[in-house]
């Protein structure tokens, strides 16, 4: 299931690049604008995802709140970069309504995940054991 996952992760992160070149190559100036906006914003985001993970342990341990905590500050960037940008405020909230379903299949997912390596450790834990 996890590599269905990052199979369908991938083609949707080239599909992005690949609209975003093409609009950028078709666009005005704006467009220009709109996406450095973007890496700018993007950057803001990394910069303190990065700092909840080096210095928050509880961030650290629980994926959980790792992915609701991505998901609330993404909504807040996507947001103000729709603000920025000029876009209605009504579209980019429907927008961030329309990533609750892929933040649920990322809990899903998540969850999926350690329970998987859960059963793995504990094979390997028994199997141990019993070599002992």
């Amino acid at each position: 299931m996890s590599k269905v996952l990052r199979k369908i992760a991938i083609i949707i992160c080239v599909g992005a690049i690949y609209n975003l070149y093409f609009a950028i190559l078709n666009g005005s100036d704006r467009l220009i604008f709109n996406f450095i906006s973007f890496l700018i914003i993007a950057y803001i985001e990394l910069v303190i995802l990065d700092a909840l993970f080096y210095t928050s342990l509880i961030f650290q341990r629980n994926g959980y709140l790792q992915i609701i905590t991505i998901f609330l500050l993404s909504s807040v960037c996507e947001i103000l970069y729709a603000e920025i940008n000029g876009a209605d405020l009504r579209a980019s909230i429907d927008l961030v309504i329309l990533g609750i379903p892929l933040t649920v299949f990322g809990l899903v997912a998540w969850k999926c995940y350690l329970t998987k390596v859960n059963n793995l450790l504990i094979r390997k834990k028994n199997s141990f054991k019993e070599q002992l």
